[in-house]
């Protein structure tokens, strides 16, 4: 019971739309099928000098007619006339006819018309209306002349009343079935549609997920980006502190510092091991020799080149290194058509490596190599900023006076 008296929800557009469709459908529907059982009736109060069933006939379907077809009445108040016109007319029969004639079916008839179209409490409202109407009819049908009730018994054999109950019954029955059909129907594709909207939906939601998971990756390569900057910037600026509180002036000292300085960038950019590279003036000036190098833990040492082997790098990444282009990539067989220049990465197990050449007055005199033995990789802007720009401009006139055995980059 605490159910069926709960407060319904609101009524959504969509169920109103639908009821509104049924009601416009319904009332063409029942005008239709009432009529012929209609006509006999009538045809058969004119026989009977019954008059005011007559008038009863013809109010109830002129009503009828009204709200079907007069634009600009409300959908509530059109629904109220139609089901209280069905309990005041089946009322009417229960009076006069008892249980002979079909009231008490269009009493029930009228309880399911609420339901579908005004909602649960009308439905029960209606129902009470229909318990009331025919216990009042069938007593005031039980009081009524003992001539008028003969006369409703012998009709039960009269064959006009029999062929107007079998009219209505199979109108009625024929009626229900279209209606629970259409209803149906109308339920079916409301559930298709459903099922549909909710596919679309969760290949939106799919596709949401998707650009959210892309956004967020995005964002996260963005911040880690943004924070390898700052750790670059960080270690840029430790290192050009490093070379300008540097006081002793003696080689020894010179290549600790390198030294000190190789290994913060080793350990900002994850590097394998980083090797440093001066320009041979002789005897070939296009050579290069190892001035020293740092590695990374648990890295077995280097097999360092000669420059023999440093000469025969292939002639256009040559060129671009003394144009002030650097090199970073893959070199799992990269240079495959240079042997002895291959076997300088395969002998150590390289799988990429960065060539940062080191300018001084626009002119190379020396290189920086970093090495990654764990995974190719792309070397992000980052890690050759850091390595082209580990010596700051403030340095050059250092080098320039010779102070310093290092380069600065343009």
């Amino acid at each position: 019971m605490e159910t069926l008296f709960a407060p319904e929800p609101a009524e959504s557009p969509a169920l109103r739309a639908w009821r509104e469709k049924a009601l416009a459908v319904l009332l063409p529907t029942i005008l239709i099928f009432s009529l012929p059982s209609l006509i006999v009736d009538i045809l058969q109060a004119i026989q009977q000098d019954d008059y005011t069933k007559i008038l009863t006939d013809v109010t109830y379907y002129g009503t009828l007619a009204v709200i079907t077809f007069v634009p600009n009445i409300s959908f509530r108040l059109r629904t109220t006339v139609f089901l209280t016109l069905g309990i005041g007319f089946h009322a009417y029969l229960l009076m006069t006819t008892g249980l002979v004639t079909t009231g008490r079916i269009g009493i029930f008839t009228d309880v399911i018309m609420a339901a579908l179209l005004l909602g649960r409490r009308p439905a029960i409202i209606f129902w009470f209306l229909g318990v009331v109407t025919l216990i009042l009819g069938l007593s005031i049908f039980a009081h009524q002349p003992p001539d008028l009730i003969a006369t409703v018994a012998v009709s039960m054999v009269d064959p006009n009343m029999l062929f107007a109950q079998g009219v209505f019954t199979a109108a009625i029955s024929a009626f229900l079935s279209g209606l629970i059909f259409w209803a149906f129907n109308r339920l079916n594709i409301s559930l298709h549609a459903t099922e549909q909207a909710l596919g679309e939906r969760d290949q939106i939601n799919a596709t949401l997920e998707k650009r959210v998971k892309e956004r967020t990756l995005k964002l996260e390569q963005t911040t880690n980006d943004l924070s390898r900057q700052l750790r670059y910037a960080e270690t840029l600026a430790c290192c050009s502190q490093m070379l300008l509180a540097q006081r002793e002036e003696t080689p020894e000292a010179h290549l600790f510092l390198i030294k000190q300085i190789l290994n913060i960038l080793r350990g900002a950019t994850d590097a394998s091991h980083i090797v440093l590279y001066q320009r041979s003036e002789e005897p070939k000036p296009r050579s290069f020799h190892v001035v020293t190098y740092v590695i990374g833990p648990n890295v077995a040492e280097p097999i360092l080149p000669s420059p023999e082997q440093l000469a025969t790098m292939p002639t256009n990444l040559k060129k671009s290194l003394y144009a002030g282009y650097g090199f970073a990539g893959n070199v799992c067989g990269r240079f495959s058509e240079y042997p002895a220049f291959q076997k300088l990465f395969d002998q150590n197990g390289i799988l990429s490596s960065l060539l940062i050449p080191i300018l001084l007055d626009g002119e190379m005199q020396g290189l920086i190599q970093a090495n990654d033995c764990t995974q190719p990789r792309t070397w992000g802007i980052g890690s050759i900023r850091i390595r082209s720009g580990w010596v700051t401009p403030e340095l050059r006139e250092s080098v320039e006076s010779g102070i310093l055995p290092l380069w600065t980059s343009h």
